[in-house]
């Protein structure tokens, strides 16, 4: 509890129930004019194969890197030909970083090449397929890239962080305020 991004949540609060770009769109125009909102990132995670396991994975899109769940080796993808594992799942795979994988939206679907460039905290409990060990840590682009042109990303959730001194109460209220209790 004292230490919430060992468990993969550095960020202070996640909103969402998001299902198009305009609600999209909005929801970030919202996020960015509010003074309490230090910094945010898109969250949506789904299924994956990878190199013929099932699995998950959790996909970011552009915004305050910060807010991402930490890496505990090598770093973060920053490419849509890049992934970090969980070290469950890289142990499964029996893999390194800096080794390739191979990554279809499901069996028997199109593959895309990824090299592995670290080792991640999955973030547990914003979607009850992710745990801390296995899966996935993938940018939006790379999702859309395994899930092909026709299917493309939209982040379901923002993770957000609140401003210095910002309480998260207060930090919760105001974001509650611009965007309603759906969120």
């Amino acid at each position: 509890i004292a230490t919430p991004a060992l468990q993969g949540w550095p960020w202070d609060l996640a909103v969402g129930n998001l299902n198009d770009l305009e609600n999209v769109a909005d929801t970030v125009d919202s996020l960015r004019a509010n003074d309490r909102v230090d910094g945010f990132i898109g969250f949506s995670s789904g299924t994956i194969v990878i190199d013929g396991h099932d699995s998950y994975a959790a996909a970011f899109g552009r915004g305050d890197p910060s807010v991402r769940p930490p890496a505990i080796e090598g770093r973060l993808p920053r490419a849509e030909d890049e992934v970090a594992l969980g070290i469950q799942t890289l142990g499964t795979l029996g893999k390194d970083i800096g080794d390739t994988v191979v990554l279809a939206a499901a069996p028997g679907a199109p593959e895309v090449e990824a090299q592995i460039v670290g080792t991640v905290v999955l973030p547990a409990g914003l979607d009850t397929q992710l745990t801390l060990g296995r899966g996935a840590v993938m940018t939006g682009r790379g999702l859309t890239s395994v899930y092909g042109p026709d299917e493309q990303w939209v982040p379901n959730t923002f993770l957000l962080n609140f401003t210095p001194g910002t309480s998260p109460r207060a930090g919760a209220r105001s974001v509650i305020d611009d965007l309603g209790d759906s969120t």
